[in-house]
């Protein structure tokens, strides 16, 4: 069932969610189009037109 979270339940999440950021952060591809804190919305726009123009560029020269 779900629910409201409660302030503790809150609390440790982000508490919870501090430690494992820089953890895991480092591991993230580049091309990683979810959540991600510190990550701009139109950057996460011209990495995928980037890397678009790029898979097409090479599709359309090599046929």
């Amino acid at each position: 069932m779900l629910c409201i979270l409660t302030v503790a339940e809150r609390l440790i999440q982000q508490a919870i969610l501090q430690v494992l950021i820089p953890i895991f952060e480092p591991d993230f591809s580049n091309c990683g189009f979810g959540f991600r804190p510190d990550v701009v919305l139109t950057t996460r726009y011209v990495r995928r037109s980037k890397l678009l123009m790029k898979v097409i560029g090479t599709w359309l020269t090599s046929t």
